[in-house]
């Protein structure tokens, strides 16, 4: 993993502007991407393999729900174009966009991206961000569908948007949560506000370098840069999901890090949750970086955001039926009684409510 900083400077070497091939000879040159060529589906018992969206819409349409996502990366709030590789924003959008639809137990299948781009952007620099918009779509098995790019004065903003089906009986549904049900999450947590923490720090000191372009050695941060930048969906656990015939009572992407995500969960719920401190999945690569800058890691878990994990409550049940499955997940906590508070316990036994955290 590359954070390679000025990124507009390092690609002033090959920067061919829109207006010298126009406007359709850049959207002939994005025709080459287009995704998964097929789409690979299990739906309903039926193996359908290669069958274009129509088709699956004809097959299934009636026993399924289509519903639609999008999402919007902008220059400068979601990334920094100092160290963020225009191909990785690309991938970044495409797996937020396919966890938002893997959080209603659903699978992306088709997906449109329009860009926004000021005068700085150059083909090379489209191509590249559609690149990694085509990778994402790959790896998640999504046809790329329309793509499309228009002016404006200042910033890139990434919009992407499509549709994603399930199976009517198995998508979630936030009224099933109940008292008792264990909140899990996939993975691990605070890796990517880790990465930021690093990528931040290197940037301070390229500005105060005075250099033009500037390479830090960031091998010892490899796994929380990745995190940060280029993270992966996590399509597998709906796989799981899927074949062993578990039903989450709720599942959510977990983007506001695992305190306002779980806070949230409370709101639209009506009940509590208890989460345990020591249960947090939190890999030593990010303790490490959280040491480094003498920052409490607890924190990373509790309020970083954009690890691209799933949080989902089970049943007790379905949790020692999962775990003897798939391992990539953690119970952090439970559901509550109605209208009690969100909670957590400290490993020294201590209980903090949601206002002492924020403190």
């Amino acid at each position: 993993m590359v954070a390679f900083f000025c990124i507009l400077e390092s690609m002033k070497h090959s920067f061919t502007p829109i207006s010298k091939i126009g406007h359709t000879a850049v959207l002939q040159k994005l025709n080459e991407f287009q995704g998964a060529s097929s789409v690979p589906i299990n739906l309903l018992g039926k193996k359908k393999t290669g069958l274009s969206v129509s088709k699956i819409v004809e097959l299934f349409g009636d026993k399924t729900q289509l519903y639609q996502q999008s999402l919007q990366l902008i220059e400068g709030i979601h990334f920094d174009l100092t160290y963020t590789p225009l191909e990785h924003i690309g991938f970044k959008a495409v797996s937020l966009f396919s966890n938002q639809c893997y959080a209603e137990n659903g699978r992306p299948i088709s997906l449109s991206c329009d860009l926004s781009i000021p005068n700085k952007v150059s083909v090379e620099m489209i191509q590249s961000i559609m690149s990694g918009v085509n990778k994402g779509c790959i790896a998640n098995n999504i046809v790329l569908d329309q793509k499309s790019f228009h002016s404006n004065s200042s910033q890139i903003i990434i919009h992407v948007h499509g549709i994603a089906i399930a199976q009517e009986h198995r998508r979630t549904s936030i009224d099933n949560v109940q008292t008792g049900d264990a909140i899990c999450v996939s993975g691990d947590v605070g890796a990517a506000i880790a990465g930021l923490r690093i990528l931040m720090r290197e940037k301070k000191f390229w500005q105060e370098s005075g250099e033009g372009q500037f390479q830090p050695d960031l091998g010892d941060y490899e796994y929380v840069i990745q995190r940060q930048l280029m993270p992966k969906s996590r399509m597998d656990i709906i796989d799981s999901f899927d074949e062993f015939d578990i039903l989450p009572t709720s599942i959510s992407h977990l983007n506001m890090g695992v305190i306002n995500d779980v806070a949230h969960l409370c709101e639209k719920t009506g009940l509590g949750a208890h989460i345990y401190q020591a249960t947090l999945p939190i890999a030593i690569e990010t303790r490490q970086v959280a040491d480094e800058m003498e920052e409490d890691v607890d924190k990373y878990a509790y309020f970083g955001g954009e690890d691209a994990e799933l949080l989902f409550t089970l049943n007790e049940e379905d949790v020692d039926r999962l775990f003897t499955l798939f391992k990539d997940f953690t119970v952090i906590g439970r559901m509550t009684e109605v209208d009690s508070a969100l909670t957590i316990q400290t490993s020294d036994g201590e209980i903090l409510s949601l206002d002492d955290m924020k403190g």
